[in-house]
């Protein structure tokens, strides 16, 4: 309905200074470009202006759009050190799991279950430290009296086996001082070149006080046996190696005390004195296994009071837990209950140093971000676009930042300004998409006027020939006419009429003809000056009946010209007829035919209207027809100077036109003097 409304409403807006008839053929003439317009519209242009708008709007989201994308980068390369930690965990505890199965120790070869395993403890169930190493025990003794101390630190500056008797004599009852008073007299006897009483007074001392320790810490008997077995290496260095052999192993597998270093001392001792004599593959376990205990045991001492607070059950059996015994520590602790207790001290930097390569790693893999392991307490830069925590590894934390913030800013402006390009271009699009079809849109609705106005004058130009031929046909029928010489006027008026109309038809259907691309001539050397008079004298009851004078101009010497007799008619009779309608008040026209050079030029010339500069350029294309008030008035197909550019190319010349208004016009024809060469 709403079609029907708007179509009733443009016919009446073009019924005015048309009539119902002509605007209803005009509107129908438009249906195409309406229908061209409307399918660009919807299909191009609509859309191009809505991805226009969307590429607007999206201007405005880069800069989001390009923090996102570096956050979710960012939390990806978190992740990726946190699957990294959680392998190395993970591999740990499958290793464990793996040892429990075969029934084998949880405290050996610890570099297997994980390489930044420092050390490991079993605690029996009342939390107790039972191995590898026992808790720090103090045996209680008395103190030495003063001139005990006097007599020791005298004997120890004589050095004499007197000396340490007088020491020892003083030393009574009291144990610590008995026993550093009897290993000084062990060694002043040795120093005496007496091996035999030192060794013996050794054994004594071993038996007594073995495990008393001296001032210094050490312990009494593992000092008696290391000496006890140097005497007698040298003595027997074959029984003094095994004695020191089997100090060694004792010491190896000893549970040492936590936080005292005398046990691995003793035994670097011993293997200093076996150096060159033992067998040195036996020399290189020993001395690894001496300083992965010595490693574990200092580690443990300290850790001392932070061992001293496990050993307790802190989750589910079979489970293994982690956790910091205090904020700072060096130590990340793993416990697993497990029928006893297992704890298990893994080391905070070591584990720190391959997250940071980790974090390096991913660094050089994505040259826009930094990857940071930092502690945990420390707080978090500004500008951090992921930060992620470790279950497993309270300790430490990692953060992603941009690896260059200046950088980013240009991406961000790179990206804006590209975006920007790309929606101008767009926008440009759209702007010349529209200038351009606006330009279609307007040639076809001038098109489709001027095929309105073509089937108008086409009707008014077979109109008023057939009215006439009508009209004095009915006159003779009738006998209406006068005499014999009105009779005759009745005849040439038809013929005139009938001739006007046959021209008129060949226009058209040359015309026709030249739009589908079937016209074709029969060329053949024909006489140009014949062909002019013909023209002219076709037209000469009209230009009798306009009162015209025409002056022609026909040089006789002309050579035949390879030609289409019929087509070159019909130029020449179109430009007649222009001449004779157009020529206004002026009353004259001049046809002109001569060679110049190598060719041959007609001309027709009028003193009417003239032709204005700007319609010059149009004046040979199809339907057009000048605005101008007194071109209008004239009726014209508007086809006709079109067929007769199109005949006179086809023979391989060309039309020229000179006009002024109000001076007239001259249409020149140039055409080849010679025959086309063969092809």
């Amino acid at each position: 309905m709403m079609f029907d409304v708007l179509r009733r409403r443009a016919r009446r807006w073009m019924s005015r200074g048309r009539g119902e008839i002509g605007s209803f053929q005009e509107l129908r003439q438009y249906r195409d470009v309406v229908r061209f317009g409307s399918v660009f519209a919807l299909l191009i242009l609509l859309p191009a202006v809505l991805l226009a708008g969307i590429a607007w709007d999206a201007t405005s989201a880069v800069e989001s759009s390009v923090d996102l994308e570096l956050r979710l980068r960012a939390d990806a390369a978190a992740r990726q050190v946190q699957v990294q930690l959680d392998e190395l965990f993970d591999r740990f505890e499958t290793r464990v799991a793996g040892r429990l199965e075969n029934g084998e120790t949880l405290l050996a070869d610890l570099a297997d279950l994980s390489p930044h395993l420092r050390a490991a403890f079993r605690f029996d169930a009342s939390g107790r430290l039972v191995d590898p190493f026992t808790a720090r025990y103090e045996e209680p003794t008395p103190p030495m009296t003063p001139r005990q101390r006097m007599l020791l630190d005298a004997a120890a500056r004589a050095g004499t086996p007197d000396a340490w008797r007088e020491a020892l004599a003083a030393a009574g009852e009291n144990p610590q001082a008995n026993a550093s008073a009897r290993l000084g007299l062990a060694s002043a006897l040795l120093a005496d070149q007496q091996p035999v009483s030192a060794e013996s007074e050794l054994g004594d001392l071993y038996a007594d006080y073995a495990n008393h320790r001296d001032p210094r810490g050490l312990r009494i008997g593992e000092i008696a046996l290391l000496m006890r077995a140097e005497i007698r290496f040298l003595r027997s260095p074959d029984i003094g190696a095994s004695a020191l052999m089997d100090l060694v192993d004792q010491a190896s597998t000893a549970k040492w005390e936590v936080g005292r270093q005398d046990s691995p001392a003793v035994a670097r001792r011993a293997l200093a004195r076996l150096e060159g004599y033992a067998d040195p593959e036996w020399m290189a376990r020993q001395r690894s296994r001496l300083n992965e205990r010595a490693l574990e045991l200092w580690w443990a001492s300290e850790l001392q009071e932070e061992l001293d607070l496990l050993g307790r059950s802190v989750g589910p059996p079979d489970q293994v837990q982690y956790f910091s015994a205090r904020s700072g520590s060096p130590a990340l602790w793993a416990q697993l209950e497990h029928g006893d207790i297992y704890v298990f001290s893994f080391a905070v930097a070591d584990i720190v140093a391959e997250i940071t390569a980790q974090a390096a790693r991913i660094n050089q893999l994505d040259r826009d971000l930094r990857a940071l392991v930092a502690e945990t307490g420390l707080d978090t830069p500004d500008g951090a676009l992921a930060e992620a925590t470790f279950g497993r590894l309270p300790a430490a934390k990692v953060y992603v930042v941009a690896a260059d913030p200046a950088a980013l800013d240009r991406l961000k402006n790179s990206r804006r300004t590209t975006q920007g390009l790309v929606v101008g271009l767009a926008i440009v699009l759209v702007g010349m998409g529209i200038a351009v079809s606006a330009r279609i849109v307007g040639r076809e609705v001038e098109t489709a006027r001027m095929k309105a106005d073509f089937a108008a004058n086409v009707s008014h130009e077979l109109r008023s020939p057939i009215t006439q031929i009508r009209l004095k046909a009915e006159s003779l029928q009738l006998g209406l006419t006068y005499d014999e010489a009105d009779n005759r006027k009745h005849y040439d008026a038809i013929v005139t009429s009938a001739e006007q109309l046959s021209r008129l038809v060949d226009n058209v259907l040359d015309f026709a003809a030249i739009e589908r691309g079937v016209k074709k001539y029969a060329m053949r050397p024909d006489d140009l000056a014949e062909i002019v008079w013909t023209a002219i004298e076709a037209t000469g009851a009209e230009i009798d009946e306009r009162g015209i004078v025409l002056d022609a101009n026909i040089s006789e010497d002309l050579p035949a010209l390879w030609m289409d007799r019929d087509a070159i008619g019909q130029v020449v009779a179109n430009l007649l007829s222009n001449a004779l309608k157009y020529g206004g008040t002026g009353r004259w026209v001049g046809v002109s035919l001569r060679r110049v050079g190598d060719r041959v030029e007609l001309s027709v010339a009028d003193r009417g209207i003239g032709i204005a500069a700007r319609d010059q350029e149009q004046i040979f294309e199809h339907f057009f027809r000048s605005q101008d008030p007194a071109v209008r008035r004239v009726k014209g197909t508007g086809i006709g100077l079109t067929i007769v550019r199109y005949i006179v190319e086809a023979h391989g010349g060309m039309i020229t036109i000179e006009s002024a208004p109000g001076q007239g016009s001259v249409f020149t024809v140039s055409l080849p003097a010679s025959p086309p060469e063969p092809s």
